[in-house]
């Protein structure tokens, strides 16, 4: 069941990306595959964060998962479905030579490696206190960063709470999907 949940939670980011950069790269006339995969997730994510962060403010737990993910698919699916002429996607661009596809398929191995790796490792000092802090104090708080986070001096020497919410958002998001702040899904 967790893996279901944590696969629905990352099709929802992904989905999100996908109608959002098919919107923006609209006069593009071809795109690689994996170039517009790479960028629709880190469009749908930093959508996610910015509307998660929004809807927060009116929403929590169960009802913030909703708002999040009806608001953020009906926004791909609308600018999805404006983009009348998206890019052709391809998977390499036309007049690639074999030799430059085989040492871009190779760049697999190490991608695979550094997956494999993640469920060894556990999150470092930064990652903890950086990231993980500000996901689990608003998971704890029903989806939201309390306004007493920023205001609290003890957290205020150790946790950054001037860096940006793209990353805790997106744990978050993760641990809303499974009920629980659990680490190790989220990396």
């Amino acid at each position: 069941m967790t893996i279901a949940l944590l696969l629905a939670a990352l099709t929802v980011i992904f989905l999100t990306g996908f109608g959002v950069t098919r919107w923006l790269l609209r006069d593009v006339p071809s795109l690689w595959w994996p170039e517009f995969i790479g960028l629709a997730w880190i469009v749908g994510a930093g959508v996610l964060s910015v509307v998660l962060w929004l809807s927060g403010f009116v929403a929590r737990g169960a009802a913030l998962v909703a708002l999040v993910a009806v608001a953020v698919l009906a926004l791909s699916l609308w600018l999805g479905r404006g983009a009348r002429s998206a890019p052709r996607l391809a998977w390499f661009p036309p007049g690639t030579a074999v030799w430059e596809k085989a040492v871009t398929l190779m760049l697999l191995l190490p991608i695979g490696a550094f997956f494999v790796q993640t469920f060894r490792e556990t999150l470092h000092w930064d990652g903890i206190l950086v990231w993980e802090i500000k996901a689990r104090i608003a998971f704890l708080h029903g989806g939201a960063l309390p306004l007493s986070y920023y205001s609290t001096a003890l957290v205020q020497d150790w946790s950054h709470p001037a860096y940006p919410l793209y990353l805790p958002m997106q744990e978050l998001w993760v641990y809303l999907w499974l009920g629980e702040a659990n680490q190790h899904w989220v990396k």
